[in-house]
């Protein structure tokens, strides 16, 4: 230990102290001054102590301290070890709050009435934090510190300073005259009035009520009880131990010894009386002792037989329940204490019987010894200690392993590595059980777990050898919940062994319940502790091999198993990787996502789980949020984790926990999940629209296509004048589910194309129409019931649809045309035409107005979004005019483009509305009848509920003077019976814009 500097301190002997001798002279420093600025009347004295205490004590801790809470700590301290004395019975523990100290009890106190005098500015004075301090004074003994080391990580207290000093004391009467320090002290130097003490002073972090406070003094006072007994009666129970040599060193000359036996029963006396030599020279601490007489075959204690701990403590775990049957003809029994150890080592200590023998060898009884073997054991080959000696010697020789050999070698080293305790503990045949297991090993990173449970049923041992790289603290933890799964754990002890093998060894005592009945299953420890000791990865592929079909392994394993982020790894299990893998790869070819749908645990909470897996980069959380929000859902918590695929392709994985506005029970995952897929989908790729109408999906439980139905109508219904807001008619739908899916059914009924003729349908048609009429006489609202209506009367109206005909290319852009009847529908804006075709998808939209079957004119482009068929009507009102003399009826249309690039070059624009222009085309078309042959031919998948109608042509108008080629070629794409006289115009068409037409 650092001693006081008493060289001068000079800048050259400066350079010499250690960082310990220059923080204590900085503390002392810092304190003189801090005294001397406070002009303590006790300033000396106080220095002295300080001197003293600080002398062999790292002061780091202290140097940070503000200065006045510094000096009031250590006047405390040593008005403590001022008021020690002989009724002390050697020590005192006050225990109390820096805070809960009031004024009053300090009015006695020099540094305080000094502090009061000098009028120290209260900013200046820091207010004592709520911490406890704790302090100790007592006869210098071992054990003290690591003792009550022990105490405080048990009670869990943060010590966040402490100061241990063995002092030189000077009383007289009790009064304490001086402190000093041991630094110079000689053998036999101390004066007859001076004593050496043992002065501990801890502060912890915790605040601590009176009672807390009294359980902890209660508690620090057992344990120097416990630690002067010990050191009391050490020497006693070292005694004893000789004694017992003794005794078995005669029974060895008296008798003729058989060989040393390949077991430990039969052990021969001098080896027992070697190995109580041993221990008694430095290899054991002796903590307690207990003495007992064999009556009947019974042990019974000895009255007054008790020495050391047990004498502060007779409750003291001995395995007192264990038979004497079980020792057999053993004459040292090894075990473990069930008491947790509070003197020197927080462990299970060891239990050493020893039987007592006459000079007959007969047994008369035994003692019990308590204690720990000493760090020198563990060390120690496994050849110079006794009864271990000769056990290994006895396994070298039934393993018949040529000792020079490699097997030899390796035997030996396995023996000199193994755990002591369990040498002493385990019988031969566990022993020789044990290396022979470990050498069949043969150094392969193979994992092993060998058990051993003692006579008591109070310990199980377990030490699991595992490949080094495999090993961490994790892995460790998830060994200790498998036992804890599978035994009555009570409290745990581990150590980790390494060395140049390539297996780590992880020693492992459990102290269990004894009155809970448990076996333990060495093969199915095995197992699970295999399993845990798999690679995250590892256990990724056992998991996929268990899903996908065997032909799909090696691709996925090669695509994905390696290329998890670590966060994800942290986070997730094998099982879900392997479901999220699975999820992966169900994204179809032709999309971006693939959605699963979970409901939460807790119904009541009206939650889901929502995992989106994505291919490519999706959009940030700020436009999907909204998405889902469209969706009727308010999502509570997200987290995404990317990834790089084998083959470069990028990834992700994104958890939604979402709140729904519908009872979570009524909704059928199962069905909602690919609706919910569709839909997120075809938002994403541009195809379909984001907006109120998607909470249909989920209030309603339609699909995707019948949403896009209601919200077309909904379109069309605004063109048409209807003066509702477009987010107002799809919350009329989300507030009339059961009114909605029988409009939806309506319309399916209409135009399913099953072969129901024409006939029956409309049959069909006014039973449900007549149902719908009724329901809506519940309905309460004006707005609502307009807006319900409304639907009504546009599927009736609606002729033909091309609803169930599906794009040749999945990822084309659908779109939706119907053919109208606008004399049937009230209220309908004049001029009213004979027919009109209305088409729409996510990116156009459309109307084509005509007067009669025979019918030609000009389709333009429009910028007016909210209102082009009022556009188109006009140009219809001024066509009647013109075109009187030369056309009794003509036909006008146009379209809109909803989403043209920004900032992109006119070219791009002009593509893009080209683009649109096709789809408006081909809307037109795909519910217009077509000659062939000179026969009718009605469009494919389109139900007709009008005459025949193969006439529809169609010319330039503005912005589209150019395009009449391109409607031409999507004629020819239908094979259209007008083929280049279905537009005129073409590229050599006028523009109109140009020409200020």
């Amino acid at each position: 230990m650092t001693s006081v500097p008493s060289t001068p301190n000079t800048p050259a002997n400066k350079q010499l102290l250690s960082p310990i001798e220059r923080d204590y002279e900085k503390a002392i420093s810092k304190l003189e001054a801090s005294i001397q600025s406070a002009k303590i009347e006790n300033a000396d004295s106080l220095l002295e102590f300080a001197k003293a205490i600080f002398a062999h004590n790292p002061t780091a801790d202290w140097l940070g301290l503000e200065s006045h809470s510094l000096i009031l700590s250590l006047q405390r301290f040593k008005d403590f070890v001022s008021s020690f004395s002989e009724q002390h019975k050697s020590y005192v523990i006050p225990v109390f709050n820096g805070e809960s100290v009031d004024t009053g009890s300090l009015e006695t106190n020099p540094f305080t009435q000094v502090m009061q005098k000098s009028q120290v500015e209260a900013s200046e004075i820091a207010e004592i934090e709520p911490e406890t301090e704790i302090m100790v004074l007592s006869q210098d003994m071992p054990f003290i510190v690591d003792s009550l080391r022990i105490l405080m990580n048990q009670e869990q207290l943060n010590v966040i300073r402490q100061l241990y000093s063995v002092v030189i004391t000077t009383r007289e009467n009790g009064r304490l005259i001086s402190v000093k320090s041991t630094s110079k002290l000689e053998e036999n130097q101390l004066e007859p009035n001076q004593a050496l003490e043992a002065a501990m002073y801890l502060q912890v972090k915790e605040s601590l009520d009176e009672s807390q406070r009294a359980a902890v003094e209660e508690k620090v006072n057992k344990i120097l009880k416990e630690v002067r007994a010990t050191n009391n009666d050490f020497g006693h129970m070292l005694d004893k131990c000789h004694n017992l040599a003794a005794q078995y060193e005669k029974l060895a000359a008296s008798s003729i010894e058989d060989p040393a036996k390949a077991q430990r029963e039969g052990m021969p006396a001098s080896e027992t009386a070697a190995f109580l030599r041993w221990i008694a020279n430095d290899h054991f601490v002796f903590l307690g002792a207990r003495a007992y007489k064999y009556v009947n075959g019974v042990a019974v204690p000895e009255k007054g037989g008790d020495l050391g701990w047990l004498k502060a403590d007779p409750s003291v775990d001995l395995q007192e329940e264990v038979p004497l049957s079980l020792i057999g003809d053993q004459s040292l029994y090894f075990a473990k204490s069930a008491t947790v150890g509070r003197i020197h080592r927080p462990a299970y200590p060891d239990i050493l019987r020893v039987i007592e023998v006459d000079s007959q060898g007969q047994r008369t009884g035994e003692i019990r010894f308590v204690g720990l073997y000493t760090a020198a054991v563990y060390r120690t080959s496994v050849r110079n200690i006794p009864i271990v000696r000769t056990l290994a010697a006895n396994i070298a020789n039934e393993s018949h392993f040529l000792m020079s050999g490699y097997d030899g070698k390796f035997l030996w080293q396995l023996m000199e590595t193994y755990p002591r305790d369990e040498w002493l503990q385990s019988s031969f045949d566990h022993l020789n059980d044990v290396f022979m297991q470990v050498i069949s090993l043969q150094e392969r990173p193979l994992l092993r777990v060998l058990t051993r449970v003692d006579a008591a049923y109070r310990f199980v041992s377990v030490i699991v050898f595992v490949p080094k790289d495999r090993y961490t603290t994790a892995l460790r933890r998830q060994f200790e919940e498998i036992l804890k799964k599978h035994l009555p754990v009570m409290g745990m002890n581990f150590d980790v062994y390494f060395s140049e093998s390539v297996l780590a060894r992880v020693n492992m005592t459990i102290r269990v319940n004894a009155s809970q009945r448990f076996s333990v299953d060495p093969e199915l420890l095995q197992a699970e502790f295999s399993r845990a000791s798999l690679s995250w990865e590892e256990r990724l592929v056992i998991q996929m091999r268990q899903i996908k079909p065997k032909e799909m392994h090696s691709f996925l394993e090669t695509e994905f198993v390696n290329h998890f982020p670590e966060v994800y790894k942290a986070e997730t299990s094998a099982e879900e990787a392997a479901r999220d893998i699975n999820g992966l790869n169900s994204i179809s070819p032709n999309k971006q996502v693939h959605l699963e749908l979970q409901k939460h645990d807790d119904d009541a909470a009206n939650m889901l789980r929502l995992k989106l897996y994505g291919r490519g980069n999706l959009p940030a959380y700020s436009k999907m949020i909204p998405i889902l929000e469209h969706m009727g859902f308010q999502v509570e918590n997200a987290r995404t984790h990317s990834l790089m695929s084998a083959s470069g392709t990028p990834y992700s994985i994104t958890h939604y926990l979402v709140k729904t506005e519908v009872d979570v029970k009524s909704v059928d995952t199962i069905v909602l999940q690919p609706h919910l897929e569709d839909a997120i989908d075809r938002v994403l790729s541009g195809n379909g629209s984001s907006d109120q109408f998607n909470r249909l999906l989920l209030i309603c439980g339609l699909n995707v296509n019948q949403v896009r139905l209601l919200r077309a109508y909904a379109r069309y219904m605004r063109q048409i004048g209807f003066n509702l807001s477009y987010r107002y008619m799809a919350n009329t739908l989300a507030r009339y589910p059961a009114i909605t899916k029988k409009i939806v059914d309506l319309f399916e009924a209409k135009f399913n194309l099953g072969e129901t003729s024409v006939y029956q349908r409309l049959k069909d048609v006014a039973i449900e129409s007549h149902a719908i009429g009724l329901a809506l006489e519940d309905v309460t609202g004006v707005d609502d019931d307009r807006i319900l209506r409304q639907y009504l009367v546009l599927v009736l109206a609606t002729k033909r649809t091309n609803y169930y005909i599906q794009p040749k290319d999945p990822k084309e852009n659908p779109y939706l045309a119907f053919k109208m009847k606008p004399a049937e529908i009230p209220g309908m804006p004049r001029p009213v035409p004979h027919f009109e075709i209305f088409v729409y998808s996510s990116k156009m939209e459309g109307v084509h107005l005509r007067g009669g079957p025979v019918a030609r004119g000009g389709l333009r482009w429009s910028d007016r979004l909210e209102d082009y068929r009022t556009e188109v009507l006009g140009l219809v009102k001024a066509q009647q005019v013109k075109n009187a003399v030369i056309v009794p009826v003509g036909a006008k249309g146009c379209f809109v483009c909803k989403r043209l690039p920004q900032n992109v070059s006119r070219q791009e624009t002009m593509e893009a509305v080209q683009h649109c222009y096709k789809t408006f085309i081909r809307g037109l078309l795909s519910v217009t009848d077509n000659l062939v042959k000179g026969e009718v031919v009605p469009p494919q998948n389109v139900i007709r509920f009008d005459s025949d109608d193969p006439y529809l042509v169609v010319a330039a108008d503005k912005g589209t003077a150019t395009f009449s080629d391109l409607a031409n070629e999507v004629a020819h794409e239908h094979d259209f019976w007008m083929g280049d006289a279905f537009a005129s115009g073409g590229s050599r068409g006028y523009d109109h814009k140009k020409m200020g037409i």
